[in-house]
């Protein structure tokens, strides 16, 4: 899958959250519930691992689960979101961080609404997976009552 289809912030050093492209249902399949991110500073990988093996060859995985809040249509059906938790991998090779989820706990969010989503990964006061509909404005005061970044962020398909 090529890096050019993912979506993620310019600057990782200024922010506590990294947005990426939600994987289309057909990627969703080809991955078997593996969802990839694009992760390059030193610091932004120590957000999620303390230590990085120095062996280049073998990913890692991070000890803690991460929770997963799916946001709906409006900020009002975030009372009512699925949640979901998920091991966080990353590969050195490729510098990228894979969110694996357990196949029974997947909730059905794969549809076609949230073909060009992106999702928000955020570690301030807790971890956080949110995922945002392309219309940033609608889902923005709730990011900030979370206390994550709002960075606007489009996504377009090349």
């Amino acid at each position: 899958m090529p890096f050019s289809d993912h979506i993620f912030l310019s600057d990782l050093e200024k922010f506590d959250s990294f947005a990426f492209k939600f994987l289309s249902k057909r990627e969703v399949v080809i991955q078997d519930c593996e969802y990839t991110g694009i992760v390059f500073s030193d610091r932004a990988k120590s957000i999620f691992f303390d230590e990085l093996s120095q062996d280049e060859s073998s990913d890692l995985y991070l000890n803690t689960k991460i929770s997963a809040h799916y946001i709906k249509r409006s900020i009002d059906d975030y009372t009512k979101a699925q949640q979901t938790v998920f091991s966080v991998i990353y590969n050195k090779r490729v510098q990228n961080i894979i969110l694996k989820a357990d196949r029974e706990q997947m909730p059905d969010f794969v549809s076609p609404e949230y073909e060009n989503s992106l999702f928000v990964i955020a570690k301030k006061n807790s971890d956080y997976f949110v995922f945002v509909e392309k219309n940033f404005s609608k889902i923005k005061p709730l990011l900030e009552k979370l206390s994550l970044a709002t960075t606007v962020v489009e996504y377009e398909k090349v």
